[in-house]
C-alpha cells in the first residue's frame, strides 16, 4: 500500500428546508495506521481521534444504522464503523456513524480489508459483527430499554392491584 486513502463526511441534518452540520468523520488509512477523527458541532463537543497501529486492529465492521442513531431529519449519515483495537494490552471498541454509500468509504474499507483480511467482519450479518467485535447491538439495547420503561411500572402497579384487593395495602 503506497498511498494513503482518506474519507470525510459531514453529517447534514435538513429541518424545514435549513442545512444543519450535526458532526463530521475524518478516516485515514495509512501504510500502518488507521487513524478515525470525530467531532459533533454542540458546545461541549471536542475532537476525538484514535490512531491505531494496522497490527493492533482487531475487528472491523460495517453495520446499518438505526433510525435513532440516524439522529434527526434527513441525516447522511446510515452505518456504523465498528472498530476494536488493542491499546496498552486493552482491548477498546468504537462506534462511527458513517455514510455507507460514499466511495471513499468504500476505498477505505476495501484497502483495510485487503491489509488485515483476518480482522474484516464486513461479510458478515450485524448481529454477528456486534458479538465478535463485543459492541452492544443499539436495536436490542433500546428494546430492552422500552421493556424496562414499560415492564416495571406494569409490575408495580399489578403488585399494588394484588395487595388492594387481598386487603393487603398500607
Amino acid at each position: 500500500m503506497d498511498d494513503v486513502v482518506t474519507y470525510t463526511a459531514r453529517n447534514v441534518a435538513v429541518h424545514r428546508g435549513v442545512q444543519h452540520v450535526i458532526g463530521t468523520v475524518d478516516l485515514t488509512l495509512t501504510t500502518d495506521r488507521l487513524i478515525a477523527t470525530t467531532c459533533g458541532t454542540g458546545l461541549l463537543d471536542r475532537p476525538r481521534t484514535i490512531d491505531v497501529a494496522l497490527v493492533d486492529l482487531v475487528r472491523f465492521a460495517l453495520v446499518p444504522a438505526n433510525r435513532a442513531q440516524q439522529m434527526l431529519g434527513e441525516a447522511t449519515y446510515d452505518a456504523e464503523l465498528l472498530l476494536s483495537y488493542r491499546l496498552d494490552g486493552d482491548v477498546r471498541r468504537r462506534r462511527i456513524l458513517v455514510d455507507s454509500t460514499d466511495p471513499a468509504l468504500r476505498q477505505l474499507l476495501a484497502r483495510l480489508a485487503a491489509v488485515r483480511p483476518e480482522a474484516s467482519l464486513l461479510d458478515v450479518e450485524p448481529a454477528e459483527a456486534y458479538g465478535e467485535i463485543g459492541a452492544a447491538d443499539p436495536t436490542r439495547t433500546v428494546k430492552i430499554l422500552l421493556a424496562v420503561v414499560v415492564g416495571v411500572p406494569v409490575l408495580i402497579s399489578l403488585v399494588m392491584i394484588i395487595l388492594a384487593a387481598t386487603g393487603n395495602a398500607g
